[in-house]
């Protein structure tokens, strides 16, 4: 964190002024030959301060498991920190489409992403943030987070401006979940 703020002090080109709110996430079949996809996926940085921006990458609930109506739960899941991106969680543990074999033995190496069969969003949507400030892809100027307190305020400040870009999922039922932080 402090080498990332020093840069970004010395340096305030290093990031985006306007990162994108929201946009669709599609791979090359060189990297998802392996999978079959029944959802949309969808990430981007959401405003949490004036000068901060929390990432997050979205999978829709499964379509051949779910039948995506009302009653299928939003999931929140965070692996917080100090230093801990969620995208850990999305890509190895509990995210529908996970690294596994993608580096083993040249026998096995596909270099190609691989369905979870247990994916969280066979169950809901789940949503993966990368907080507090400065963890992972999330990013800022302002002050780094110093409390349980502060990051609880950024989550929900996050959850407010997500909810705007996602209005169709804000009166689902709720479910946040996570490790570490």
């Amino acid at each position: 964190e402090r080498e990332l703020r020093a840069r970004t002090a010395a340096d305030p080109t290093t990031y985006c002024d306007a990162p994108v709110a929201k946009g669709q996430v599609t791979f090359p079949e060189s990297l998802a030959g392996r999978t079959t996809q029944n959802f949309d996926m969808f990430s981007g940085y959401v405003n949490v301060t004036e000068q901060d921006w929390l990432f997050y990458w979205f999978f829709e609930a499964d379509n051949k498991t779910t039948d995506g109506g009302d009653d299928v739960p939003l999931i929140v899941w965070t692996n917080g920190g100090p230093g801990c991106s969620a995208m850990e969680g999305a890509t190895t543990e509990n995210g529908p489409l996970v690294l596994y074999r993608i580096k083993e033995s040249y026998d096995l190496a596909t270099g190609q992403l691989s369905n979870n069969p247990y994916a969280w969003n066979t169950k809901g949507h789940v949503l993966y943030v990368d907080q507090p400030k400065y963890v992972g892809n999330s990013f800022g100027y302002g002050e780094a987070c110093h409390s349980s307190e502060e990051a609880g305020e950024d989550i929900v400040t996050f959850l407010q401006g997500w909810y705007s870009l996602f209005p169709q999922h804000a009166d689902r039922k709720l479910v946040i979940s996570g490790e570490s932080y």
